[in-house]
């Protein structure tokens, strides 16, 4: 159904200033990207800060500041021997970032770290309300309280205290270029501006939230077979468009996933005070209900897949949990931080949390199903196998069927069809998968639904166990003997199947099916749920790329080609030309040398130079020399703000009209001069003598040959 509504209407797209085309971010809309985290080594440190300046790196705008909001790991005692180092390595790395970058201006870079609080549920030391209440202290923070909430905070707090919003971010999560002031300039735009009704106590018009589109990043859809699979057709798309979403396309409204943009003001007026401490373990859902979150599918951010399948059934767990744990929201009355309260959420808002739990019965519903098929319900077993993995693949041949149907009328038809044609082999890989690991998966959701109705109704302990994606990964990553150890439920629920069908066939007797209809449904199902945690192993390795060589006689030609190449930048790059190679040379109908040059070009001549040593073709001293001259020339050229322009004349390295920068140009350059930088690091450890140069005089010899034939056969009298 969900499918079928968001084929037939069309993606509700949201209005948006356009700040990135009006001079960025302005003051008034002053914004942090904050990524919450946990630390538990130096390691971990120095990884999220790296990752944090590259989200900067990609969003640069002057009222927009960046924040690490940390938390140590759960310990037993309210300190660790290693936690002052952990903190230093944080308080150092954020000062040298804001040296690096902030010089001279507001600092861009901060870090906002709590301490331990005693939780008697938990039964351990930890940050208060994990995530959410990072976040909710840092909201109070802007908004001129929690004064004791963080222990270290390193930046310029007062202009942390003017922000408006806040773009909040997982550890793993990609911000890519220019999207942070598409974010503001959604949820800025007057149409969007969150409207609160205080005797709802939520936000009834407008957005105090706005989630964007998560996409997969190409990176982590290659680290496994399994993440291969998974993750369909991942990586960065330059023509980002809208897709339809159920909830946004009816009712104008989507579910918060934890990675988004949202207002303070608005987002703690909606949610401050309205829920209970160690209860929530998946909060972005339910305060995205009273907040009112949208859904920007145009604007896409990218999260990493799990590369091991035990990896993505731990977080499935935990995602499970969380969801359960808001059942009670189901009610008219509803856990509140001073006892129960009236439900204050609309119809819409418990319907996704009642849908989110009926996802999380699917495979055991249908694992059930089969089950009762083949012991007590009437009937070829081998047409209840059918209906089972038929309501399996269902979604799949849905989208397949709808993707034939509605062909492009924009596009080439061959193009977009053998598209789907690969859309359906890779959802064919994902629909195998599926019922290969419906048991284990089953027995995931069954204990993550009865741990949590034990913890709530019994227990009331360990609501917010929680681990972070980096500790689950140093868990699962243990090989075959751990997915043996772990996903043995799954085999073993294999085998009582079998046991379970052999006698429902035996108690039956004249009513039982025919035997080859039993084997055929049965047995093939029982022999890859009883193989699957070596599937899952075999899965889960990480790739490994295949090395591709030439054959010897495509890489005799590859290298003539080279050296053929090589010699248009000897013969032209001289001192007539400072040292820089020329845009082109025409041969016909006579001999003429385009005297100018721009930085792709020079980019790919540093390129070829370097790649004329490693191939044998100059000595290192000749690819020094060649190099330092390429640079002097470089160094005399005009240029703006550190950009190169697009052309320069080469006989005295002046402007070209128009005077223009190309940001394709100045991005090609850009990237051939970290190629440059690596290839020249790389030479240090390389051998002296490895054959190259006797490969090059090889290919020197037969080129030479070459001429001497074509000399000959025009019987030209210059061939000796």
């Amino acid at each position: 159904v969900n499918q079928l509504v968001t084929a037939f209407f069309p993606p509700r797209l949201l209005p948006k200033l356009d700040l990135a085309g009006h001079g960025g971010v302005p003051a008034e809309f002053r914004t942090a990207v904050v990524i919450p985290t946990l630390f538990d080594s130096p390691a971990a440190v120095g990884e999220a800060l790296e990752h944090l300046e590259v989200q900067y790196l990609a969003n640069r705008e002057a009222h927009l500041h960046f924040a690490i909001l940390s938390d140590f790991a759960d310990a037993p005692t309210e300190s660790d021997e290693g936690d002052a180092a952990i903190l230093e390595a944080a308080v150092t790395g954020v000062r040298e970032l804001n040296a690096r970058h902030a010089a001279g201006s507001d600092d861009v870079f901060y870090l906002f770290h709590r301490s331990r609080r005693w939780n008697p549920r938990q039964g351990v030391w930890m940050g208060w309300e994990r995530k959410r209440g990072k976040l909710a202290e840092f909201n109070q923070f802007v908004r001129g309280g929690a004064p004791g909430a963080f222990s270290t905070i390193v930046g310029d707090a007062e202009a942390i205290r003017r922000i408006r919003y806040v773009i909040t971010l997982d550890a793993d999560t990609v911000l890519p270029p220019e999207t942070a002031p598409l974010l503001v300039g959604a949820l800025a735009h007057p149409l969007n501006r969150a409207v609160y009704d205080p005797a709802k106590g939520r936000v009834v018009r407008g957005y105090g939230i706005l989630q964007p589109r998560v996409g997969v990043t190409l990176p982590s859809a290659h680290r496994s077979r399994f993440a291969r699979i998974q993750s369909g057709q991942p990586g960065v798309d330059p023509y980002t468009t809208a897709v339809s979403d159920v909830y946004q396309d009816l009712f104008g409204e989507g579910s918060f996933t934890g990675k988004g943009i949202y207002e303070v003001d608005a987002f703690e007026q909606a949610t401050h005070g309205r829920f209970p401490e160690n209860r929530l373990l998946s909060h972005d859902l339910i305060e995205g209900s009273y907040a009112r979150a949208g859904l920007a599918t145009d604007i896409v951010v990218y999260d990493d897949y799990p590369a091991r399948y035990l990896t993505f059934s731990r977080r499935k767990h935990r995602w499970i949990r969380g969801d359960w744990q808001l059942l009670q929201w189901l009610t008219s009355r509803v856990p509140g931080p001073d006892g129960p309260e009236p439900n204050r959420l609309s119809v819409l808002s418990r319907w996704r949390i009642l849908d989110n739990l009926r996802r999380s019965m699917v495979e055991l519903a249908v694992l059930l199903f089969m089950i009762a098929g083949w012991t007590v319900l009437p009937g070829s077993p081998l047409r209840w196998t059918l209906l089972g993995l038929g309501a399996v693949a269902a979604p799949w041949i849905v989208s397949l069927l709808l993707a034939l149907l509605r062909p492009p009328g924009d596009k080439s038809w061959r193009a977009y069809y053998a598209a789907v044609g690969r859309d359906a082999v890779t959802s064919a890989k994902q629909l195998a998968l599926a019922v290969i690991f419906l048991p284990h998966q089953a027995f995931v959701s069954a204990d993550a639904i009865l741990r949590t109705l034990w913890r709530l109704a019994v227990s009331g302990r360990d609501l917010l166990e929680w681990q972070t994606a980096s500790q689950t990964e140093r868990v699962v990553s243990g090989g075959a003997g751990t997915a043996w150890r772990t996903m043995w439920p799954a085999v073993a629920l294999a085998l009582v199947v079998l046991v379970a069908v052999a006698a429902a066939g035996i108690l039956r007797a004249g009513e039982a099916p025919p035997l080859w209809a039993l084997a055929l449904a049965v047995v093939p199902l029982i022999a890859v749920w009883s193989a699957s945690p070596a599937i899952a192993s075999a899965l889960s390795t990480p790739a490994v790329r295949r090395e591709r060589r030439l054959s010897p006689s495509n890489q005799s030609a590859a290298r003539r080609y080279a050296l053929l190449h090589w010699r248009f930048f000897e013969h032209f790059a001289g001192p007539d030309t400072h040292w820089l190679a020329p845009d082109n040379f025409q041969d016909d109908p006579g001999p003429v040398v385009a005297m100018r040059t721009s930085p792709t070009n020079i980019g790919l001549q540093l390129l070829a130079t370097v790649s004329a040593f490693d191939l044998g073709f100059i000595t290192a001293v000749d690819m020094v020399d060649r190099l330092e001259r390429a640079f002097a020339s470089l160094e005399r050229m005009e240029r703006f703000r550190g950009h190169f322009y697009n052309w320069y004349d080469l006989r005295d390295l002046r402007l070209l009209e128009p005077r223009y920068i190309s940001t394709v140009d100045s991005g090609n350059l850009a990237g051939h001069l970290i190629a440059l930088r690596q290839a020249c690091l790389a030479i240090a450890d390389e051998p002296v003598i490895d054959g190259r140069t006797r490969r090059s005089l090889e290919t020197a010899l037969l080129i030479a040959g070459e001429r001497l034939q074509e000399y000959s056969a025009s019987g030209s009298t210059t061939a000796t």
